[in-house]
């Protein structure tokens, strides 16, 4: 849809989602959150296109590619038809 911009924040009752950026998360926190090994890694990856990250370094960099598509007006929403799972591109 020309013209449409993605909202920056989307609020439900019992949810918050907003723009991934270093000012909302420091690297080293989504690390904590989306390393190898750690707690429900396999669900917080299954529907996404993207693994765990090996290295604090990882995470600095995804938020740094998250912020430059965002920048660049590469806001799509995408997700696996019904019965595909992704295949993550950086495990």
């Amino acid at each position: 849809m020309v013209g449409y911009e993605f909202p920056i924040e989307i609020r439900t009752d019992r949810l918050r989602l907003r723009r991934l950026t270093r000012e909302e998360v420091s690297p080293l926190e989504l690390y904590r959150y989306c390393r190898a090994g750690a707690e429900a890694i396999d669900e917080v990856t299954e529907h996404v296109p993207w693994g765990p990250h090996r290295t604090p370094n990882e995470s600095r960099e995804f938020l740094a590619r998250t912020e430059k598509m965002w920048d660049e007006g590469r806001r799509g929403v995408r997700h696996p038809t019904p019965g595909q799972r992704w295949r993550h591109r950086y495990r």
